[in-house]
């Protein structure tokens, strides 16, 4: 296949898998390490709760792991990629989706960091509709992330690069009980050899 025509394909794929998870109102653009914004480095900043009794859920076939609350339940999808994994929370009432990880395979086949990736895709939409968040890390790792607002509130998108050609994307709401749980099941990101 023709690399741009790929390449081209490669992105609007992504974009609509974005879209499809309910971050595509809008998208990070990445230009300076340190244009983190106030809401995300308020954030990051806030306590995030002790993850030393939490369960682990490891993923061998992408090599990665996270920790999640003991109250937690854990599922993924069956099918064509890219993988899905379902982190909920209790049930109190209403069952929500409190972070979905998605795990998009050879999404990155050039092997450039985060930030060079987020760029290259960003080449192939119009960036005047696009809001920037920023870049820092998650677990030590470097990520690129950004928030939206929809219908059904603040959500906040994270990007990072796994085993140098595959993309883990982490989707979660804001401003829920489950909010800070959820900050800490990404933080909790281990990648395994």
């Amino acid at each position: 296949m023709n690399p741009h025509l790929r390449r081209y394909i490669n992105s609007v794929a992504t974009l609509l898998f974005v879209a499809a998870m309910g971050c595509g109102n809008r998208i990070l653009a990445h230009h300076n390490p340190t244009s983190i914004d106030k809401s995300a480095q308020d954030a990051n900043s806030s306590k995030l709760p002790d993850t030393s009794h939490w369960k682990v859920y490891r993923n061998e076939k992408y090599g990665f792991q996270l920790k999640y609350p003991e109250t937690w339940k854990v599922s993924s999808s069956r099918g064509t990629p890219p993988e899905m994994i379902y982190f909920r929370g209790p049930y109190r009432g209403v069952i929500t989706q409190a972070l979905t990880a998605a795990v998009q395979v050879n999404m990155n086949p050039r092997k450039l960091s985060i930030e060079g990736w987020f760029d290259d895709q960003l080449r192939a939409v119009d960036t005047s509709k696009l809001q920037a968040k920023g870049c820092s890390t998650v677990a030590g790792q470097p990520a690129c992330f950004y928030e939206t607002t929809d219908k059904f509130g603040k959500k906040r998108c994270v990007y990072t690069i796994l085993h140098k050609t595959d993309v883990l994307t982490f989707i979660y709401d804001l401003g829920t009980e489950d909010s800070t749980n959820a900050a800490a099941i990404v933080e909790s990101l281990q990648v395994l050899n």
